[in-house]
């Protein structure tokens, strides 16, 4: 907006008038989310999922969940992630409870309440979390042995807000309405903004996990990571839904009933339907940048597969090894210098980073002898005696 030229005045003084007429939630006030002064807990609206289309397709459920009218609400005192955005406002973790709080009185959590604003393309309502959450759920159902490893959808949907009297949904094109046609062209990754647009859209789901920087011990870690992978492959094959953002912050575990522990994959914001993403000939750049494929962070026009997603399994658990896992095993390594630094720096260092591992032997063995010398024998850090045979195991290894 130049305001030295005739029409960008004009445009300032349209927005003006438009921020003076606009809707509450048009300003980023989230009416769903209210603060109980006399419970002192927050309350938030979740749409409620339709029992009616149980039994209907996944395109049904997230259809009536999505346009439905009726909310869930549960209470909150506090949030376990707040990641903020300019634009979007935030996408926030709540770990909630239906139960009405009594003055003075805890609750129990027992869902944990996803509030997020997603990049979806516009007209398409089987491209985002909503509608794979209800795939996954349906898979549930019947492959009970994975409810342990993949979160279950217990309401959710596309918020709607109240427009001078009618409900819409929530989304930066409601918000901003004819504005958005002001905005300056922008992309992300190679796809026109154009055909994309932010969603907001709030998920009740359980179990509630834990991040991988609570886990207690390094065999525990291999089994979640086991539990990781093994609940990808299931999605994919049964959901057709390619997840795209392995990182350590989508892997979480939890402990059952007898105390056994699980690993689950999160956060599926990012995920495709992979029969699309066979057709998508300009796939856009996702992911996490530590743990990207190569083909990824180059945006080459080559369609991204599961073999993409098993790559940034590989750099996770290279990443761990080197860096440590939890904040004590990190002390170790924060001030050292790793061949991976680069991961995390820009997507030209990282490619030549991995490119350099993956097509030199020479590399990976020095990459391997770094992750090998990152850890001490302290016993904050090897915590068993399997884990210390693993350990010496590891480090007499041949480099051929």
């Amino acid at each position: 907006m130049d305001v030295s030229t005739a029409q960008g005045r004009r445009q300032y003084i349209q927005l003006l008038v438009d921020w003076s007429l606009c809707d509450w939630h048009q300003l980023g006030f989230d009416p769903s989310v209210r603060w109980r002064k006399d419970l002192k807990y927050w309350e938030i609206d979740v749409p409620r999922l339709a029992t009616t289309a149980s039994h209907g397709s996944d395109q049904q459920l997230a259809a009536s969940s999505s346009s439905s009218t009726t909310t869930t609400t549960y209470f909150f005192d506090k949030a376990y992630v707040a990641a903020d955005h300019l634009f979007r406002r935030y996408t926030r973790c709540f770990p909630a409870s239906l139960e009405r709080p009594e003055p003075n009185k805890s609750i129990e959590p027992d869902v944990l309440i996803k509030d997020a604003w997603s990049y979806v393309r516009r007209n398409d309502a089987e491209q985002n979390e909503v509608s794979f959450m209800h795939r996954i759920r349906q898979m549930l159902e019947q492959e009970q042995q994975l409810r342990n490893n993949l979160p279950t959808l217990v309401d959710g949907g596309t918020v709607r807000i109240d427009s001078n009297g009618t409900l819409v949904n929530d989304t930066t094109d409601s918000i901003l309405g004819e504005l958005r046609s002001m905005l300056p062209s922008s992309s992300a990754g190679d796809d026109s903004s154009s055909d994309y647009c932010y969603v907001h859209n709030c998920l009740a789901m359980t179990p509630i996990a834990k991040r991988l920087r609570l886990i207690p011990s390094i065999a525990d870690l291999m089994l979640v990571m086991h539990d990781a992978v093994r609940a990808h492959k299931a999605v994919l094959d049964s959901c057709h839904v390619l997840h795209r953002d392995i990182s350590e912050n989508n892997i979480m575990f939890h402990y059952d009933a007898d105390g056994h522990i699980h690993g689950m994959l999160i956060d599926f914001d990012n995920a495709v339907d992979s029969g699309a993403a066979q057709q998508d000939t300009r796939p856009i750049c996702t992911g996490t940048l530590p743990f990207m494929s190569v083909n990824n962070l180059r945006r080459e026009n080559i369609p991204r597969t599961a073999v993409d997603d098993m790559e940034s399994f590989l750099y996770l658990l290279l990443w761990l090894g080197t860096w440590g896992v939890t904040i004590e095993h990190r002390e170790h390594t924060i001030e050292k210098t790793r061949m991976i630094t680069e991961w995390n720096l820009d997507s030209d260092m990282a490619i030549g980073s991995k490119r350099q591992i993956m097509e030199s032997d020479k590399s990976l063995h020095y990459l391997l002898a770094e992750l090998y010398g990152s850890y001490t024998m302290d016993s904050d850090i090897i915590v068993s005696d399997e884990e210390y045979e693993w350990y010496s195991r590891l480090r007499h290894l041949p480099n051929h």
